[in-house]
């Protein structure tokens, strides 16, 4: 067999007889061919105690970064660049950033960065971010913004990485005028617009705040969006800032107004009369049924035949 400076065996073997025996050593992977008598109960055993070392005489360790037979694996990222168990791969010193596992082979799980893999990522989109930094490779979720997203957006913007402007909000309030994630308005929409983002102006006859309906402008004319005030002035009869206000009726008005009183009297005189017949005919069907119910009922006079088969009275006899 092989051996290595230590005076390792690079390949051993057991409970086998061998004879002749052939070794042929090349980059320290011995080939031994024997004729060998074995028994069905005898196990030929070979363990590799070449591992960590390499060259052709399995003498020469393995260099930083490699470990193995013939230092033919790599290994994982360990700490501070140092080297792993020249035999089994193990960094006995730990990790690089962002790697573990006995073998600093595996990177860290989704959603986890740093040493150790302990620290959480924040706010990234989809929860990706570098195992080594933290910061977020996909973007910030709505409403953050920064290298590691650990940042609330500014006043004035919200959205995914906080690229979105916040409407017509109103500044009265204390604190952010829109919604970091949403961007609704926290305290209410500029006149002139609709919540709850407050992009949009109000509807067509509407104005100011809350979008209230415009008064009685002159007809095919609106109020102004924001202030509600009839540019081209109020419909006839109407007066106001905001043209809500109906003027009363004036001396001259005087015809007019009887004549509107009279025919709206006639009409709700009309109306009662015509309820009132109603009423009247319903009482009367109706009591009508229940008298004719209460009538006693004549008792039908079953007529007298006499013993010759004549209708008679009693008194007298008909012959039909």
């Amino acid at each position: 067999m092989a051996a290595n400076q230590d005076g390792q065996a690079c390949f051993a073997h057991s409970n086998a007889q061998l004879t002749p025996m052939v070794q042929i050593a090349t980059e320290c992977v011995v080939i031994v061919m024997a004729l060998m008598h074995v028994t069905s109960s005898t196990e030929v055993v070979y363990t590799d105690v070449s591992a960590g070392y390499t060259g052709r005489m399995c003498n020469e360790e393995c260099p930083v970064g490699w470990y193995g037979t013939n230092c033919s694996q790599e290994c994982g990222h360990c700490a501070n660049n140092s080297r792993c168990d020249p035999k089994i791969g193990i960094c006995s010193d730990g990790c690089q950033t962002g790697w573990e596992g006995v073998f600093c082979a595996q990177g860290c799980p989704k959603g986890f960065y740093g040493n150790k893999c302990l620290l959480e990522c924040t706010n990234c989109f989809e929860d990706e971010c570098n195992t080594v930094t933290g910061k977020c490779t996909l973007g910030c979720t709505a409403g953050f913004s920064g290298y590691q997203c650990a940042q609330v957006c500014p006043d004035g913007l919200f959205g995914i990485n906080c690229t979105d402007k916040c409407g017509k909000c109103s500044s009265e309030g204390q604190g952010r005028v829109c919604d970091a994630i949403s961007g609704k308005c926290n305290f209410g929409c500029l006149p002139g617009y609709k919540e709850n983002e407050c992009k949009e102006l109000c509807d067509y006859m509407y104005y100011g705040s809350g979008c209230k309906k415009c008064g009685v402008c002159k007809p095919g004319t609106t109020c102004d969006t924001f202030n509600g005030s009839c540019p081209e002035g109020c419909a006839d009869g109407w007066f106001g800032d905001y043209c809500e206000l109906s003027e009363p009726f004036s001396d001259e008005d005087g015809p007019q107004l009887a004549l509107f009183l009279g025919f709206m009297i006639s009409v709700v005189i009309i109306i009662m009369s015509l309820v009132t017949i109603c009423l009247v005919l319903i009482w009367r069907r109706e009591h009508l049924v229940e008298m004719e119910s209460e009538l006693p009922v004549k008792e039908k006079e079953t007529p007298l035949i006499d013993r010759n088969g004549y209708l008679s009275d009693g008194e007298e006899t008909f012959i039909i």
